[in-house]
């Protein structure tokens, strides 16, 4: 089955194909029109998106390519106005935009000034000084206006990013963010066997809570417990809320004795809290470690039996998933 590739993916693939096949005709009208060193830099640039981009088809890593590619870009096309004279000028335009489409926009435009900078200094003696003053103006205006358009762009798919893996009430991560946090954390334990446990807690009596103070209240205590619990864990923990008064906690790198070590403290914190005592509030709490093989949904279930054997057996307590 072929792997699911995000957008930057298949921006990159595309882009990286597409550049391939543009450039790889002109490697052949330099070579038979005697301009070898040009045909060299534009078999070097072709062979390198050509590599990069089967490096992301392979690894889906676009990171690391995305700044290759940008700097291949540039560079390939400085030299080549170094070689050819200012008419090649030109391909500054495309190669600048290029930059944008592979990087966040505050590092772009850092790129694209000092290579604004390099022409500037290859052609002020090779243009007039009306041609050279038009040429720095076209090329402010299109980085301006592509880092204005990145920069929406990216703004606005933060906001819909956040829109669709965060809970509105509470702030913290919903049920689509788990499930992709779930098959990220499983994917990296198949490459290093990291040992890694889940923590899902509830609200002990929330309902009755609920029906005694409001929805209003309720709502209110949600929220008071997803920021007392994100005040405790690490920054690279992550809370989810899945539903109703449930939560998850990613304890990234934790064994079973440590999750059940932090599960314990959760548990006291939220108990002993003045700003919850009037209403006595309790959490109870299931965690499981993750077991070679099985999937998010079955990792998660162990921990929902665990979870229900603390409720069983009294609440305002931590149970431990058994291994399969």
């Amino acid at each position: 089955m072929l792997p699911r590739r995000s957008t930057k993916e298949k921006i990159f693939i595309l882009m990286g194909l597409t550049g391939f096949a543009l450039i790889t005709p002109f490697i052949f009208l330099r070579f038979f029109s005697g301009d070898y060193a040009v045909a060299l830099l534009d078999a070097f640039i072709s062979a390198g998106m050509l590599s990069l981009t089967i490096s992301v088809y392979k690894t889906g890593n676009t990171i690391f390519a995305s700044v290759l590619l940008s700097w291949i870009g540039i560079l390939g096309m400085l030299v080549t106005v170094y070689l050819q004279g200012a008419e090649q000028v030109i391909w500054c335009y495309p190669a600048m935009i290029l930059v944008y489409y592979l990087l966040q926009p505050k590092h772009a435009i850092s790129i694209n000034a000092v290579a604004t900078i390099l022409l500037f200094l290859l052609l002020r003696d090779k243009l007039s000084d009306t041609i050279m003053i038009a040429t720095l103006v076209t090329i402010v205006l299109t980085n301006l206006l592509a880092y204005i358009f990145s920069f929406q762009t990216l703004k606005q798919n933060q906001l819909l990013t956040d829109l669709s893996i965060k809970d509105p009430l509470t702030n913290t991560r919903n049920r689509r963010a788990l499930d992709e946090a779930l098959q990220k954390v499983i994917s990296q334990y198949q490459r290093n066997q990291e040992v890694t446990s889940l923590i899902l807690l509830d609200i002990d009596h929330f309902k009755e809570i609920n029906d005694s103070h409001g929805h209003k209240i309720g709502d209110q205590l949600l929220v008071k417990v997803a920021e007392l619990i994100s005040q405790r864990i690490r920054t690279t923990d992550d809370l989810y809320r899945i539903g109703g008064e449930e939560f998850v906690i990613m304890p990234v790198g934790a064994s079973i004795n440590e999750a059940r070590e932090l599960s314990e403290q959760l548990r006291t914190m939220i108990e002993s809290s003045p700003q919850l005592s009037k209403f006595k509030l309790t959490i109870s709490l299931g965690v499981a470690e993750y077991q070679s093989g099985e999937t998010g949904e079955h990792w998660l279930h162990r921990a929902d039996q665990a979870l229900y054997q603390a409720k069983r057996t009294g609440r305002n307590k931590t149970c431990v998933a058994e291994n399969d």
